[in-house]
């Protein structure tokens, strides 16, 4: 008896299978498309709270539920989900598509736990989708118009937006992204921030994240999968070894934040 396909992938895992759908010749092509779920219980996830994971695995079974075989989904982040749907005949479609998640969405989460508690959450979901009739587009422009979509859902009343990207578009954007991103890797240009990681239970600091961002002054912003992508593709090449500066005053003053938190 054959097992059935994992659906759940990672985010890495996911771009490669895209790539493969759209290397098919199939009449409909591949919507990717980026959810962002805003969610009442944000905070709750940041912490790892163990209510907030079931909240996680509910919306995800909803998910689940609309995919068909061929389908695929990842976990970008506890907030955000990508969800590659294959053989979409048109732009049309895929706007229908879109609606239909994002309506499977708003209804609030509420999960049962023992003692007849309840714990729930409210989402607001906004969905930014990008479809290609051209083989030209891969799944690294696909990916960058579906966050542009995002990004430009967030401000209109639908909290939808889907678009159709061209051959010239995408590769005008992508190849823009990578020169600009290749210099500032050169010239140590990226900006290192850290962010104290507290127990909310505790109120102690136990670790700090490393957030590396770069300061562009491009009115659309450039989505973090899209250059974690491209800096695993210059890793598989060999290639390349990129590194950047950390000032130790930046190290001093996380200690010292540490320091504060475990003193209030």
């Amino acid at each position: 008896m054959e097992s059935s396909p994992k659906r759940r992938l990672t985010p890495n895992e996911l771009l490669a299978f895209g790539q493969q759908l759209l290397a098919r010749k199939y009449s409909g092509r591949p919507l990717l498309l980026a959810v962002r779920l805003n969610r009442s219980d944000h905070l709750q996830a940041l912490a790892r709270d163990p209510h907030a994971s079931l909240v996680l695995t509910s919306v995800l079974e909803r998910i689940e539920g609309r995919l068909r075989p061929e389908d695929r989904y990842a976990v970008a982040s506890h907030d955000e989900l990508w969800v590659l749907l294959a053989d979409i005949a048109n732009e049309s479609i895929a706007t229908t598509v879109a609606t239909a998640f994002r309506e499977a969405l708003y209804p609030p989460v509420s999960i049962e736990l023992a003692g007849g508690k309840t714990t729930s959450a409210q989402l607001q979901p906004v969905i930014g989708g990008a479809w290609s009739r051209s083989d030209a587009v891969g799944m690294g422009g696909l990916l960058q118009g579906a966050w542009d979509g995002r990004l430009l859902a967030a401000e209109c009343d639908s909290r939808l937006d889907v678009r159709q990207i061209g051959a010239d578009d995408s590769a005008a954007r992508l190849v823009e992204i990578e020169h600009a991103l290749r210099r500032n890797l050169y010239s140590n240009e990226l900006e290192v921030h850290f962010q104290p990681q507290v127990d909310l239970a505790t109120n102690q600091c136990f670790a700090a994240e490393a957030l590396i961002r770069w300061p562009r002054e491009h009115p659309l912003k450039v989505s973090p999968p899209l250059i974690l992508a491209y800096a695993f593709t210059e890793a598989d090449r060999g290639s390349h070894e990129f590194r950047v500066t950390v000032p130790a005053s930046q190290v001093s003053r996380i200690t010292a934040s540490c320091g504060e938190m475990k003193a209030i």
